[in-house]
């Protein structure tokens, strides 16, 4: 959904701004500048919503019996 491709946008627009900063700082001394563009993508990864979100169109439903069927058959317990 919407939701969906506004976080994969800006997730991949942060991680090229991270590209630009890393690339510069690996071809430059660091500066005041640098820090604070880190800082600033930083700040926006943070308050970057990556909550999962239930639409119209798209919801989860669990099927609790087969969740129950792979967590009891899940290995088994062996005595000596």
């Amino acid at each position: 959904g919407d939701a969906l491709q506004h976080q994969i946008h800006h997730l991949y627009w942060l991680k090229g701004q991270f590209d630009v900063i890393a690339h510069q700082m690996e071809n430059s001394a660091p500066n005041h500048d640098l820090a604070n563009q880190l800082t600033s993508c930083l700040e926006k990864l943070s308050s970057l919503s990556l909550t999962p979100e239930e639409t119209p169109d798209m919801s989860f439903q669990a099927d609790t019996h087969s969740l129950k069927q792979a967590i009891t058959s899940y290995g088994h317990i062996g005595t000596q």
